[in-house]
């Protein structure tokens, strides 16, 4: 029971790890309630220390890609805000110091031969 119950943590660790490198994070709702349930099974069966290991590695990797994927999507966030602040207008500083937007224009360009 035991051995099949590591087993099982274990793949859904490598299905977590597959679905972060491949950012299928729709995917990981239904991983963490399952991780969360084999989890709470694997405590209750009291595992021996060198079953925990592999297991504490695994999840420790996963925190890794998980804090990793958090950082890059805040990163391109942050990127597709500044390229919309940009389209926006231009922000300066006034005489005052006071930060001013100037608005962009959007006309039309005249083509001469």
């Amino acid at each position: 029971m035991q051995g099949s119950l590591i087993d099982d943590i274990h793949s859904l660790l490598d299905d977590e790890k597959a679905a972060l490198l491949s950012a299928r994070y729709q995917a990981l709702g239904p991983l963490e309630e399952a991780k969360a349930e084999l989890l709470q099974q694997l405590s209750l069966a009291g595992p021996q220390s060198g079953a925990l290991s592999g297991i504490k590695a695994k999840l420790e990797e996963n925190q890794g890609l998980l804090s990793a994927s958090i950082a890059g999507v805040a990163a391109a966030r942050k990127r597709v805000e500044a390229l919309h602040n940009v389209r926006q207008g231009l922000s300066v500083y006034d005489r005052s110091g006071k930060l001013a937007m100037v608005p962009a224009r959007h006309g039309c360009v005249e083509k001469k031969a």
